[in-house]
């Protein structure tokens, strides 16, 4: 718990400190996450700059790791990722009809992840 929460703070520091070195160690040692964030980020915001939507998706793993990890609610469990998946999908689905949604497509999934995240751990733990 406290590692992840400890990187995420560290990793926010080394930046506002502009240590570019420190980050680009990272990557060099990270290779996988890193063109798997990349893959995500290039699938999921086509139209923003690859740079910021693999900030955003690096932010947004490591933000809800440590954040479950703080509040102690389980996360990688089976139950809660096929509840989450298939919520996933169905608001997927849903909004890709739409196209006032599709334009807030990552904004929705976060939200929901959220969601389903508070739902499964107060009424279906």
């Amino acid at each position: 718990m406290a590692d992840v929460t400890y990187f995420l703070l560290e990793m926010i520091a080394r930046f506002l400190s502009l240590d570019f070195g420190w980050f680009f160690g990272l990557a060099m040692n990270n290779l996988v996450w890193v063109f798997a964030f990349l893959a995500l980020a290039y699938f999921f915001w086509e139209k923003t700059p690859l740079i910021i939507g693999f900030a955003a998706v690096v932010l947004y793993a490591y933000g809800s790791i440590a954040f479950t990890a703080l509040i102690g609610w389980p996360i990688l469990i089976g139950s809660f990722l096929l509840l989450a998946y298939i919520a996933r999908i169905s608001v997927a689905t849903f909004s890709h009809y739409d196209e006032t949604l599709t334009a807030h497509l990552p904004l929705i999934l976060v939200i929901q992840f959220f969601v389903i995240l508070a739902v499964y751990n107060l009424f279906l733990k």
